[in-house]
């Protein structure tokens, strides 16, 4: 992640190399597409004056595998490629690499009913740009409304994709971002909100199949759809999430946050919060390890509340595994954890507490009280305001254990109050809304 963070920064600073150009639009080209023509091979840069860009040659930009960078010189809110429904923002479709380079633009409005893919960005046939501090929004196709990557590797950095699959044409995957076949993008400090799918699909926020994806200091807010409201993935995908926050995504079936169907993914220093619907996490014939993770505030309108974590195995021979070190569960309105036929959750240091329908219950009752295990008030800092940090008393902070296990910090956020807080429950929360 070092070098990553480096390599990124490097990128913005380094001068353009001697023999680049830079062209102008609209003063020297009147288009962006004119713009991109016009440019070299490599090196080049394309300064996009701010406004509002229309018409042909300002959608379906296509770098011709060009190793340029395409930059909003005034940032993405002020610039904007506007596909007026009629087609998509970008087609990546020749092998670009990631020093092709899209910057500080706005894509909205792009739709594809045609191919059902990538309404707003297309990379496929091995094409992985460097997305950065763009907008992707407003955009639809049945899969990945908002970028679609097909055996192709983008970076994206600090963007936001939101309110992606609005118009209902959504019923595929991925309404913010849809990846499939060996696909490896790696996403780092995006904003994923109010993305929707209407029918069928999952992953509002992001979907995978059979790909390979890292997510870093991302947010998952308010996205909704039948399966996997956050991130949805499937058939042998492998992710990994590091200091990421879910709030209040919905699933109208399973995965209020997350859904896991015969894939891996490992979360360390996460926060799911107030995620609506049977399960924030729903793992099928997956593997699963949090580390050092809150879940709280679940919350179900089903009868039997909402579970924390629930892992179902497809066959006998296929169980759901998971593992849970250092994680706290906390005052959600149904279980922490449940496990169908033969799957098995291991918990080692774990805060399970105030779940209104149970706490250290079913496949996880005899974990109480060993391997650092307890069920004691987390003593978040202030619930009403979502502050999730620990009153300096609290057993989740090193030192205070209640059974004195080195188990250092359990959950996401360390010491942040001093001031007394008042111990509480589920009942006791639902009755302040």
């Amino acid at each position: 992640m070092r070098l990553a963070a480096f390599l990124y920064l490097a990128a913005l600073v380094l001068p353009v190399p001697v023999n680049s150009a830079t062209i102008r639009v609209p003063t020297d080209q009147p288009t962006i597409q004119e713009a991109i023509n016009a440019a070299a091979a490599s090196g080049d840069l394309i300064l996009v004056e701010p406004g509002i860009y229309t018409g042909p040659l300002n959608r379906d930009l296509d770098f011709s595998g060009k190793a340029i960078v395409l930059r909003g010189i005034a940032g993405a809110a002020a610039t904007i490629i506007d596909c007026q429904q009629l087609s998509r923002g970008f087609n990546f479709h020749s092998g670009e690499t990631n020093a092709a380079v899209v910057e500080g633009l706005t894509v909205m409005n792009g739709r594809r009913p045609g191919d059902q893919r990538g309404g707003g960005i297309l990379c496929v046939d091995a094409s992985s740009p460097t997305i950065q501090n763009c907008i992707i929004t407003r955009n639809e196709a049945s899969n990945g409304s908002g970028i679609h990557c097909d055996r192709s590797s983008p970076i994206v950095s600090n963007c936001t994709m939101s309110f992606n699959g609005i118009g209902g044409v959504t019923i595929g995957d991925g309404s913010g971002m849809n990846c499939v076949n060996n696909s490896s993008p790696i996403i780092t400090g995006c904003t994923f909100s109010n993305n929707v799918i209407f029918l069928g699909g999952g992953g509002a926020g992001v979907s995978c199949d059979a790909s390979y994806l890292t997510i870093t200091d991302c947010t998952f807010k308010d996205n909704d759809t039948e399966w996997g409201g956050g991130i949805a993935m499937d058939s042998g995908s492998s992710v990994v999430i590091s200091r990421c926050t879910f709030e209040h995504n919905s699933a109208e079936n399973y995965g209020d946050a997350i859904l896991c169907f015969q894939s891996t993914f490992v979360a360390t220093d996460c926060l799911f919060v107030g995620n609506v619907g049977a399960a924030t996490m729903y793992t099928v014939s997956a593997n699963v390890t949090l580390r050092n993770c809150t879940i709280a505030l679940s919350h179900s309108p089903y009868s039997g509340g909402s579970v924390g974590v629930m892992l179902v195995d497809r066959t006998p021979s296929e169980p759901g595994i998971a593992v849970l070190d250092r994680v706290v569960v906390a005052f959600t309105d149904g279980i922490a954890v449940r496990c169908f036929g033969a799957s098995v959750a291991t918990l080692t240091c774990c805060d399970v507490f105030g779940n209104d329908r149970g706490d250290w219950t079913e496949c996880i009752a005899g974990q109480a009280g060993i391997n650092g295990n307890f069920s004691l008030d987390p003593q978040f800092c202030n619930l009403d305001m979502r502050d999730f940090r620990l009153h300096d008393t609290s057993p989740c902070l090193p030192g205070n254990h209640p059974q004195g296990d080195q188990c250092g910090l359990i959950g996401v956020y360390g010491s942040g109050c001093t001031t007394a807080v008042e111990s509480t429950t589920w009942g006791a929360i639902k009755a302040r809304f």
